[in-house]
């Protein structure tokens, strides 16, 4: 069921009450198969983007450094691309920061980053600092993050991504 009144705190980041019905995401709760609450919150890729604008720096191009951020969410992970502006060699260059769901399903990893087609396990020079950047505020929001519905609190349980989805349980 779709709840009338939802409130997501995201800690540091702010709390919001949202309206369950909109177009910006997908609001469900139920009874698990163990009789206990459920909640399923899913985006799609504009629909994070859209939340990353409101709620970090990372995506409204305050950064001189990166610019242009933008999501491609891949099964079990996402790539974050940014136009990244290197001044020691005074180049721009399209980089994607590679995040993979841990083996908990509650906290990205980054596998790599992608410059100019080759993945690399360490990020070259100055674009080691955006990667921590993405990754340290990626999870920060996923470990704060809580809702309230229907009378009920729930609490990150697991993430799952897909090729268009990313969808957020909570117990």
């Amino acid at each position: 069921m779709t709840p009338a009144e939802v409130v997501v705190d995201l800690g540091d980041y702010g709390s919001q009450e949202l309206p369950a019905a909109t177009t910006e995401y997908t609001i469900v709760t139920g009874s698990s198969s163990d009789g206990g609450q459920v909640a399923a919150v899913s985006f799609n890729e504009a629909q994070l983007m859209d939340l990353c604008y409101q709620r970090s720096d990372i995506c409204r191009n305050t950064n001189p450094q990166y610019q242009n951020v933008r999501i491609d969410l891949r099964p079990g992970g996402a790539v974050v691309y940014a136009n990244v502006n290197v001044p020691s060699v005074g180049i721009q260059q399209t980089a994607g920061v590679v995040l993979q769901l841990d083996a908990s399903a509650r906290q990205f990893q980054v596998a790599g980053v992608d410059v100019g087609g080759a993945l690399y396990d360490t990020p070259p020079g100055d674009l080691s600092a955006l990667v921590s950047d993405i990754e340290r505020t990626g999870n920060d929001i996923l470990q704060q993050l809580t809702l309230q519905a229907g009378g009920s609190q729930y609490a990150l349980s697991e993430v799952r991504i897909d090729d268009s989805t990313l969808t957020l349980i909570l117990r």
